[in-house]
């Protein structure tokens, strides 16, 4: 079954699956639920510090630059999160259309891991800008 949810719905694989049986003590599924729905409440407040996430983007892009296109690199100069429900990132780039979405896919899977946004969408704003 699990399989098939990841098939299915690949981009909500962010999201933590509980699976319940009636054949399982209800006490038992009911507390397990509740577990992961306290966490993920408790992720959907978390912030980053924005000196921290700076660093982490500086990370990001030593580790796996950016993509070029056209033969100019997609550049970002810096970032904050701006928000918590929802979790926005506000990046700050030289041009928005060099990015692809498959980088910034990268970006926010490497957001969710580093500070544990599981089951919290994420969403990535690019700001155009001077550095």
């Amino acid at each position: 079954m699990q399989e098939q949810i990841q098939r299915e719905f690949p981009h909500l694989d962010y999201i933590p699956t509980v699976h319940l049986s009636v054949i399982q003590n209800k006490q038992k599924c009911f507390n397990e639920l509740f577990k992961i729905i306290n966490k993920v409440q408790e992720n959907t407040l978390f912030r980053v510090p924005t000196s921290e996430f700076n660093q982490f983007i500086t990370e990001l892009k030593t580790t796996h630059p950016a993509p070029t296109k056209g033969g100019k690199r997609a550049k970002i100069y810096y970032g904050a999160q701006v928000s918590v429900k929802p979790t926005k990132f506000l990046l700050s780039v030289n041009q928005s259309r060099l990015f692809h979405f498959s980088y910034l896919r990268y970006i926010e899977n490497s957001i969710r891991e580093r500070y544990n946004f599981i089951g919290v969408p994420i969403k990535i704003q690019l700001q155009e800008g001077d550095k």
